[in-house]
């Protein structure tokens, strides 16, 4: 019996001696996440976006998880930016530790870059 092989659409997989037919998996739309799968860094870069953009006191970021460097970046974006929510539209990671991605306030979007080492935020810019 021929079943089809999950995120192809033109390939199926020929299985020898089965004759009642698998239960086919449900759809994931596309761009959405299984909810707990949060990728590598993104609660830090949250964190710092939202101090950026004062959400967040800027106490929040701890010596311990953020470099100085991304301190005084988040202290000089919050002078100049108006304090509002912000969302991450998009997140993406490299194995080199290198985050990029884009965010969203109510009236512009924004891009930022950072990277992580030992689960330390050591560089951090909105762009």
């Amino acid at each position: 019996m021929y079943y089809p092989v999950p995120g192809q659409t033109h390939l199926s997989v020929l299985v020898p001696g089965q004759s009642q037919p698998r239960p086919q998996p449900r759809p994931v739309p596309r761009g959405t996440r299984p909810r707990g799968t949060e990728p590598r860094g993104a609660s830090l870069v949250k964190v710092a976006l939202d101090a950026a953009f004062g959400i967040r006191e800027l106490r929040a970021l701890q010596q311990a998880r953020f470099d100085h460097s991304v301190r005084m970046h988040v202290a000089a974006k919050r002078r100049s930016e108006a304090a509002g929510p912000v969302r991450i539209l998009s997140f993406h990671t490299r194995a080199n530790g290198e985050v990029f991605g884009t965010a969203a306030t109510k009236e512009r979007k924004y891009g930022f870059a950072a990277r992580i080492e030992s689960g330390r935020l050591t560089s951090f810019k909105v762009l």
